[in-house]
């Protein structure tokens, strides 16, 4: 098992870590939409989801794993009603691959971000 953290992209609030290899896969703890100085960039929900989005993919780079290995996912949002805006924006990401996912509707997300997403990716063999 290796634990992963990567402070070019947000520190770390808590007892976590970005992400964790083991036993074939690449497992990303929840990502929000801060910077690297740990602050939430944009105010609307279309640039908090490309800003996570952002995020999880150099967590993904970091770890030397691509968007295409992403086989499962977990979208949190803020508000249900905004489903359709981070669908499009999600699909524009992942282009052709869709992973499997799940979305769910939280009361709360830190630093009162709108949208939080995880995501697990199965490694490649050398």
């Amino acid at each position: 098992m290796e634990i992963l953290v990567n402070e070019k992209v947000s520190p770390v609030y808590g007892p976590f870590c970005h992400a964790i290899r083991a036993n074939g896969f690449l497992f990303c703890s929840g990502i929000t939409p801060v910077n690297a100085d740990g602050i939430v960039e944009h105010e609307t929900v279309q640039g908090q989801t490309g800003k996570v989005l952002e995020n999880i993919k150099a967590i993904l780079e970091f770890a030397g794993v691509n968007i295409n290995q992403v086989v499962k996912t977990t979208i949190y949002l803020k508000d249900l009603s905004n489903y359709e805006t981070v669908n499009r924006i999600y699909a524009d990401f992942f282009d052709s691959h869709r992973p499997a996912r799940t979305c769910i509707e939280v009361s709360r997300l830190p630093k009162e971000s709108l949208v939080e997403m995880e995501c697990i990716a199965v490694l490649l063999k050398n």
